[in-house]
């Protein structure tokens, strides 16, 4: 069975606010700066019965069908494919249906992957509603648009889906290979998303998590290809991808021969990581009103080992400021992120200002959702 993923790398997207980038075209630029060979993007465009422009504010948010053809006519003028993912909920499934069908519909919309999984905020409607909800979809989207269903591959979390109900709808899995993030070894939950899902009749897609440490990204890759012959993948996804973890994600699933004479590779790709944390010299912290500045705030030890300082949030003006300065002596690519903790990250508007990155000598300012991150490096751009 052929599908839209073999022979591809993918990467997924969130929403715009969980990204630096201010337009659809810099995002796209980056992506193909940083990784070349990923050549599908699954773009969310609906959360039950609202698209997902109503969760974000910024200009890159998913309104309706044009705002999905702005995108699809963006990545297309770069050699990359729309594809269109979805959090259906069971609440409302007419209007849910409706949402994705008009998504589909869209020329270029490669494909529709559906986000089914038993946690709060997804799937709610039980079985009975699964039937009527992808009748309505494939009279929708015709019978030869692909379908594609992401799930949480852990065995526990099988039967509360109602695997039967879908399967005669949906034309792939995209399994949740998120091992970092369950405390596990790559291996043991890539194999339980073969045993799990393998007789299940339908090509299976793993996802990979792309904020995994590096070497445990590199080896996931490889096993999942050689051992489980994966034909395609995806990894997720923007917005908490490094610099030396794109440079594990671009590669291609197929190899690309060597020339006959190959160059010799380039060295010094990636640099030195410098981490400015509140203990360091190149910070510094500062008052906006007459109460100092240590008496506005205050600290906890986060989970790196070092000194978090934070303020709460306040609606109307800021009162303190910081200034991280690495003390860069070259010009090069640097790639420039913040740490966003777990604990008193609650504001959605941190406003931060890059010096000396561009050409006129402007400072560049960076607005960034902190509510949406948790322990995460979070890129400002490069």
């Amino acid at each position: 069975m052929t599908t839209p993923y073999d022979d591809k790398i993918a990467l997924w997207h969130w929403k715009g606010s969980s990204v630096a980038e201010q337009s659809i075209e810099d995002f796209v630029r980056t992506l193909r700066q940083w990784a070349p060979y990923v050549k599908q993007l699954f773009v969310k465009t609906s959360d039950g019965s609202d698209w997902m422009g109503k969760y974000d504010n910024s200009p890159l948010a998913i309104h309706g069908p044009a705002t999905i053809q702005r995108w699809v006519q963006v990545l297309e003028a770069n050699d990359m494919e729309f594809h269109a993912w979805a959090v259906p909920k069971g609440v409302d499934v007419v209007a849910e249906a409706d949402l994705i069908i008009a998504a589909a519909n869209v020329k270029g919309v490669r494909s529709v992957i559906l986000d089914i999984e038993p946690h709060p905020g997804f799937w709610q409607g039980g079985k009975d509603p699964i039937r009527p909800f992808m009748v309505r979809v494939r009279r929708g989207v015709g019978g030869d648009f692909h379908i594609g269903m992401s799930v949480d591959p852990r065995r526990h979390q099988y039967a509360p889906i109602f695997p039967a109900e879908w399967r005669q709808f949906v034309n792939s899995i995209h399994p949740q290979v998120y091992w970092a993030l369950f405390e596990r070894n790559y291996d043991d939950v890539l194999d339980e998303a073969y045993e799990v899902w393998g007789d299940y009749g339908l090509p299976i897609f793993p996802v990979l998590q792309g904020n995994a440490p590096v070497k445990e990204m590199e080896e996931a890759r490889s096993y999942v290809i050689n051992f489980h012959n994966a034909k395609g993948l995806s990894w997720w996804r923007a917005g908490i991808i490094s610099a030396a973890q794109f440079a594990i994600i671009n590669q291609p699933i197929t190899p690309v021969p060597s020339p006959v004479d190959p160059q010799p590779p380039d060295t010094g790709l990636f640099g030195k990581e410098i981490v400015i944390t509140p203990e360091d010299p190149g910070f510094r912290a500062g008052s906006h009103v007459a109460t100092p500045v240590d008496d506005l705030l205050r600290t906890f030890n986060g989970t790196w080992g070092w000194d978090v300082r934070y303020k709460a949030t306040r609606n109307d003006a800021s009162h303190v400021w910081a200034l991280w300065d690495p003390n860069l002596t070259e010009s090069g690519w640097y790639e420039v992120s913040v740490f966003v903790p777990a604990r008193h990250a609650t504001t959605t508007n941190a406003r931060y200002k890059l010096h000396g990155a561009s050409p006129d000598g402007k400072e560049l300012v960076i607005p960034i959702n902190q509510s949406a991150y948790h322990n995460l490096w979070v890129p400002l751009g490069v």
